[in-house]
């Protein structure tokens, strides 16, 4: 199945609004800094805490007379020295941010935001922790 230069293009914007969103919400500013450590790609020493873009999804949800897309994003963070609770406000502040995005779309709009699942859990170092949020949104095109 082949997808069109257009299809890429617009996934790629509404990827990077999303993540532009994200680094300008207060909520992620807080535990993230400012600008917010949250990366798409790996970055070499990347001082912690920190949330990287593992894995982003896209998938057609067409309705009758309306092209949609559901974009699934998967984020993981990174902490060490604020233990689980630090770990717990970087997913809060992911969840906060998602609940509250707005995107400046082109021939898209927005219709839902929400996380389908988060957890943190400590890593086998045992002194830090890993966070994981998974985020759904559809968008739908402009008519």
């Amino acid at each position: 199945m082949s997808v069109s230069q257009e299809t890429v293009r617009a996934n790629t914007g509404i990827l990077s609004a999303v993540l532009q969103s994200l680094r300008a919400d207060s909520a992620i500013q807080a535990v993230l800094g400012d600008p917010a450590r949250l990366f798409d790609s790996e970055t070499e020493n990347a001082y912690l805490p920190c949330v990287f873009l593992e894995r982003y999804e896209q998938t057609d949800r067409d309705a009758h007379a309306i092209q949609a897309n559901q974009h699934t994003l998967t984020f993981a963070s990174h902490s060490t020295y604020g233990g689980m609770d630090e770990a717990n406000a970087i997913l809060n502040a992911l969840k906060t941010a998602t609940e509250r995005l707005s995107l400046d779309l082109q021939n898209q709009t927005l219709v839902l935001a929400y996380v389908v699942y988060s957890d943190v859990m400590r890593r086998p170092d045992n002194r830090s922790f890993r966070g994981v949020i998974r985020i759904r949104i559809l968008t739908e095109e402009v008519l």
